[in-house]
């Protein structure tokens, strides 16, 4: 902490040094001007660090000097942008609020650069689940872009907008949305991109597949594969293309949004012969229960899924499954039956990655391991089993760091929370250890 406080002390050092120095050569600028100029420097030279400090020194000379200026709300519009770029959503949702209101007070309500930051801040708040709170500034960035004749935004802002209202299931307002968009980007006098079109195609299909309404949601898909070149990095198919999203919602447990595409992939897949894309469904359905703690409804579709397999698939692996479903019944509360599945599960998988001579196999096999038993380990500590939860976790983080890589994204994820398991148990001088080891690493997205 304290070498990290004087880190910080340096750089507003030289940062206030480099300030005085191009002050001395520019006697007709004030200070703030001096400060901003120096931060949009670093900004567009991609030094964040350098950029951050800047930029704030800015903001408070200005501020202390009660400077009204168009350009301190770029200031803060680029502020915002570096602490959504670094996750920290709350700071920047107040620097877009500032910029706006900067902007605002010297009559620029309307422009270009007030639309991007009122799309940024509906991420901002999507990003913190506050998707009602979204719906006005993006809506306000739409009128902006449609009075601009820029279709090319219109039709971003409008997905977020739509994405922002199939989060809250508002699916008639999702579906108005995109509608309007659509109608909007063929008639403007702008030539549009075939991609953006295709991307509101899309998401109107998904909205009506969360509707049920499967004939219009495929005729909308049919549209969307019809635009050739601009359809080619969607799925070939309705079904497929639900499954993708349905994995990505779930990721950033939006599991309402998954559950609903999850069980309208089951209806379309019901009219195809491979009964295996069923199963596959089926068993994604019962993993959004599981996070949902429901889990009877889990366990049920688990064993469904299983059974499909066994009855459509030539001699199925389903060691995974069984370690899914032993993973439910944990949560069910039935403890030694299923510590006796799960254990034989797991060692069933890793007798397959050792055996495995394929580094694409052994490194996916790996990755299952690792998350089954990071899942068992959350199961633990949820109700307070700590030391159990700890062996859990040093197991997942032993196989990542060897199988697939100490610089991967969810590697780190799980060094953050092995050590935080290891502070309950005051194990603080391991969990220093631990975080020491990581910190500095750069972050890489798995490829999982």
């Amino acid at each position: 902490m304290m070498r990290a406080s004087f880190a910080w002390r340096c750089l507003v050092f030289a940062a206030s040094v480099c300030g005085w120095v191009i002050l001395a050569n520019s006697q007709e600028k004030k200070l703030w001007q001096v400060y901003a100029e120096a931060g949009e420097t670093s900004f567009q030279q991609d030094r964040p660090s350098t950029a951050e400090v800047m930029l704030l020194s800015a903001v408070k000379e200005a501020n202390s000097e009660g400077v009204q200026n168009p350009w301190l709300g770029k200031i803060n519009y680029e502020l915002g942008d570096l602490y959504s770029r670094a996750g920290d959503h709350s700071k920047a949702e107040g620097h877009f609020f500032a910029a706006l209101h900067m902007w605002e007070q010297c009559h620029e309500p309307d422009t270009h650069e007030v639309a991007m930051c009122l799309n940024a801040l509906g991420n901002c708040l999507d990003s913190q689940t506050k998707q009602n709170e979204a719906e006005q500034p993006y809506s306000r960035a739409i009128r902006i872009f449609k009075k601009l004749e820029k279709p090319s935004d219109v039709a971003i802002v409008v997905n977020n907008l739509a994405s922002t209202y199939r989060a809250q299931a508002k699916y008639l307002e999702a579906e108005k949305c995109l509608e309007e968009g659509l109608a909007f980007v063929k008639h403007s006098k702008r030539k549009i991109d075939d991609k953006s079109v295709a991307s509101l195609l899309e998401g109107l299909a998904m909205v009506h597949l969360a509707q049920n309404r499967f004939e219009e949601a495929e005729a909308v898909y049919k549209r969307l594969l019809a635009m050739g070149e601009a359809a080619k990095p969607y799925p070939k198919t309705l079904a497929d293309d639900a499954h993708k999203q349905a994995g990505t919602l779930t990721e950033v447990k939006r599991y309402t949004q998954a559950e609903r595409l999850l069980r309208g992939e089951i209806e379309l897949r019901k009219q195809q012969p491979t009964s295996a894309l069923i199963a596959n469904a089926i068993s994604d359905l019962a993993n959004v229960h599981f996070r949902q703690r429901r889990y009877d409804e889990a366990e049920t579709e688990k064993k469904q899924s299983i059974q499909i397999a066994k009855d459509t698939v030539q001699n199925p692996i389903l060691d995974w499954a069984f370690a899914d479903l032993a993973l439910i019944q944990y949560g069910e509360g039935k403890g030694r039956q299923a510590e006796l599945l799960f254990q034989e599960s797991l060692h069933a998988m890793k007798q397959r990655r050792d055996q495995s001579e394929n580094d694409k196999d052994r490194k996916a096999l790996s990755f299952k391991i690792a998350t089954r038993l990071e899942r068992l380990a959350e199961l633990y500590y949820d109700v307070g089993q700590n030391e159990p939860s700890a062996s859990l976790y040093k197991e997942a983080l032993d196989i990542r760091e060897k199988d697939i890589g100490q610089n991967d994204f969810d590697t780190i994820a799980t060094a953050k929370l092995y050590a935080e398991v290891l502070r309950k148990l005051k194990r603080n001088a391991e969990a220093r250890e631990v975080e020491a080891r990581f910190e500095q690493r750069p972050k890489q997205s798995s490829a999982h």
